[in-house]
C-alpha cells in the first residue's frame, strides 16, 4: 500500500489508538482500502479525505478524534481509485460505491456522521441524502463540515453565490466549523440564515485565527494553527453531542436543477472578461497612511484592485510583481489598490516589517470585510481590473505573475481607449 509509511507514522503519534488496515471488496469490484480507528463510543464517523489526498496529519486527526472517543473510518480513496490530488478530485468516485463501502463498514446501533472539509464538503450531503433514502438500516446523526464549499463546482467573478441542491436537500443536523483567515467567513451568516429558513438544524463554530486547511496542511509552523488542529479532535467531539440530541428537518422537495459537474480550475490562469454586471462599484477605504480613496477619484485611470491577506501565501507571493507592475505603468495612469481584508494597521504594518516587503502602492484597510460582499468575493487572493470609467472588465481568482507581456499588453490597450 502507498500509504503504509503514513499509517506506521499514525500509530507512532497515537500508541493507544488501534488502526486496522482493510480492505473491502464492492459490488463494482472495486477495492476500497480504509484504515479503522475503533473506539468504545455511540458515535461512527466516515472521515471522508480531502481533494488533496491522504496527509499524515489528516489521518493523524482520525487518531486523534478516536482518543475522544469517536470510531472513525478513514477511506483511501485516492489510492484505491487512482485519483489525481487536485479540487474536485474525491468527486469523481462514483455515489454508489461510496454508498456501499459506507453500508458495509457501518457498524450496527452505532450513530453515523459524515465529515468533509471544502470542495468534499458536497459529495458528503450526496452520500448522506443517498443513504437516507436508501439504508434505513443505518442510523444517521449528521453532517460536520470544516471550512465548508458548498457550490459544488467553481463560481467565476462576478456570478452570483449559489449552492448545490444537495444542500437544500438535506434533513440532518449539520455542525460547521468555519476558520476566520476565510473569504467564508464572510458567508457564514448568510448560510445560517438559510438554514433556519429551510428548518434544517444547523451551529457553527468559528475558529480563530487559523487557515481553511489547518487541520492538514503538511509540515506546518504557525503555532496558533498547531494548537487549534489538536483542540480539533475534542470540538468534533462536542459537535456530536449536540448533533446527537437534534431531530431532523422536514424533508424538501428541491425544484433547483442540478448543478454542472466539477471542473478543475486551469492551471496558468490569467485575466478573464468579466462576466457579471460591469458597472462601478462602491469603493470607501483608508488606506495604511491615512488617505481616503474612493472610485471617483480613481476616474481616468486603469485600476487593478487587489483582494487580499497577509495570511494568504499567494497573495503574499504576488506582491513583488504587483509592485512591478504598478512601477512600470503608473506614469502612464496605471494605479494598483491592495485592499486588505479583516485585518487592523499594525498587523499588517508588522507583516511588512517581518517580511521585509515594501510596495510602492497603496494598502487600503477594510476591517469588516465589506468588499467581499460588495465586490462578491470567493477566495483571496481575487483581482478586478477597472478601466477608466471604473467598469470591471477582466477578473481573476488567485496569485499570477504580473509583469507577464499579456497581462502589460492587456492593460495598455485600456490605457489607450
Amino acid at each position: 500500500m502507498k500509504n503504509l509509511g503514513l499509517f506506521l507514522l499514525v500509530l507512532f503519534f497515537s500508541s493507544s489508538i488501534h488502526a486496522e488496515d482493510l480492505t473491502l471488496e464492492l459490488s463494482s469490484e472495486e477495492e476500497v482500502s480504509y484504515q479503522q480507528f475503533s473506539a468504545d463510543s455511540p458515535f461512527q464517523l466516515l472521515l471522508l479525505p480531502g481533494d488533496r489526498a491522504h496527509t499524515t496529519s489528516e489521518a493523524i486527526l482520525a487518531s486523534r478524534m478516536a482518543a475522544t472517543s469517536i470510531d472513525v473510518t478513514y477511506p483511501l480513496l485516492h489510492d484505491s481509485y487512482f485519483l489525481e490530488s487536485g479540487s474536485f478530485s474525491v468527486s469523481q468516485v462514483p455515489l454508489n460505491d461510496l454508498a456501499e463501502f459506507t453500508a458495509k463498514t457501518y457498524k450496527p446501533g452505532k450513530t453515523l456522521f459524515l465529515f468533509a472539509h471544502g470542495h468534499v464538503s458536497v459529495v458528503a450531503l450526496k452520500l448522506m441524502n443517498h443513504l437516507r433514502k436508501n439504508h434505513p438500516e443505518i442510523k444517521l446523526g449528521g453532517l460536520v463540515f470544516l471550512a465548508p464549499y458548498f457550490e459544488g463546482r467553481y463560481i467565476a467573478t462576478g456570478e452570483a453565490l449559489s449552492h448545490h441542491p444537495e444542500l437544500e436537500r438535506n434533513n440532518l443536523p449539520i455542525y460547521i466549523f468555519q476558520p476566520s483567515k476565510s473569504s467564508r467567513l464572510y458567508y457564514l451568516k448568510t448560510l445560517l440564515k438559510n438554514f433556519r429558513n429551510w428548518q434544517t438544524p444547523a451551529y457553527a463554530r468559528v475558529v480563530h485565527d487559523v487557515r481553511d486547511v489547518f487541520h492538514s496542511w503538511p509540515g506546518l509552523k504557525n503555532e496558533t494553527e498547531l494548537r487549534q488542529r489538536k483542540l480539533l479532535p475534542t470540538y468534533v467531539r462536542e459537535a456530536l453531542n449536540l448533533l446527537a440530541q437534534e431531530q431532523p428537518g422536514p424533508i424538501r422537495e428541491v425544484s433547483s436543477t442540478e448543478a454542472p459537474e466539477p471542473k478543475a480550475r486551469k492551471r496558468g490562469a490569467s485575466l478573464q472578461p468579466y462576466s457579471g454586471d460591469p458597472s462601478p462599484r462602491h469603493l470607501a477605504l483608508d488606506d495604511l497612511n491615512g488617505k481616503h480613496w474612493t472610485l471617483d477619484k480613481l476616474k481616468g485611470k486603469v485600476t487593478l484592485l487587489n483582494i487580499w491577506a497577509t495570511w494568504c501565501p499567494a497573495c503574499v507571493h504576488e506582491l513583488p510583481d504587483l509592485d512591478a507592475l504598478h512601477l512600470r505603468l503608473q506614469r502612464q495612469g496605471f494605479q494598483v489598490l491592495a485592499i486588505d481584508i479583516g485585518e487592523d494597521e499594525q498587523s499588517i504594518e508588522e507583516f511588512f516589517e517581518n517580511k521585509n516587503i515594501r510596495v510602492n502602492f497603496p494598502v487600503l484597510l477594510d476591517r469588516n470585510g465589506k468588499t467581499v460582499d460588495e465586490y462578491q468575493i470567493r477566495a483571496f487572493p481575487t483581482s478586478f481590473l477597472l478601466d477608466k470609467r471604473n467598469r470591471i472588465r477582466y477578473a481573476l481568482i488567485g496569485a499570477i505573475k504580473w509583469n507577464r507581456p499579456d497581462i502589460v499588453n492587456l492593460i495598455r490597450k485600456l490605457l489607450r481607449e
